[in-house]
């Protein structure tokens, strides 16, 4: 049952342990449920998803069980729900995924969904809603870099004043 189309790219650099929403402790579970209900080994599922060896989900499931607070992969989290044809936000929240459609920009629906578990600002996930003047769907690593780009730059502090150190001068 495919409950989203994944396609494209998703940023290498996001993990999800800093995901708002994140059911960390079920992770491992919901992957073993994935596995009963395909009837692929460990092995097998990061073959057809496409995962080099070192990245077998037995090693994830490891890892996990472990310390339910590791940090995973999104991209490797996206590839393993696309070849198992489920919902990554069942695998990382153990909810169903509530994608509100796009008829104009059908990735745009997927990017904003995606961004909203990475744990990016609300403001900036809805700055992309009122882009409507694109001739094409750009896919969705074009919103999340638009989405990206939307969240304000940290305010810079003054540097602290360095107080002199040791002995006084006399005037």
């Amino acid at each position: 049952m495919r409950n989203f189309f994944f396609s494209g790219p998703v940023d290498r650099g996001k993990k999800l342990p800093h995901a708002r929403g994140v059911d960390r402790t079920g992770i491992a579970d919901r992957l073993e449920v994935v596995m009963k209900r395909t009837g692929w080994t460990a092995r097998e599922w990061a073959r057809q998803a496409g995962l080099k060896e070192s990245n077998h989900v037995n090693q994830i499931l490891r890892r996990l069980r472990a310390d339910p607070k590791a940090g995973v992969s999104l991209e490797i989290m996206c590839e393993l729900a696309r070849a198992a044809d489920v919902s990554l936000d069942w695998i990382v929240t153990g909810a169903e995924p509530t994608i509100e459609p796009d008829a104009r920009y059908p990735s745009r629906a997927f990017a904003r969904f995606l961004a909203r578990v990475m744990g990016l600002p609300g403001l900036a996930i809805e700055s992309i809603t009122e882009v409507d003047d694109l001739p094409v769907d750009p896919g969705i690593p074009y919103w999340l870099s638009a989405i990206e780009a939307a969240i304000p730059a940290p305010k810079q502090l003054p540097a602290p004043q360095r107080q002199a150190r040791g002995r006084k001068r006399k005037p």
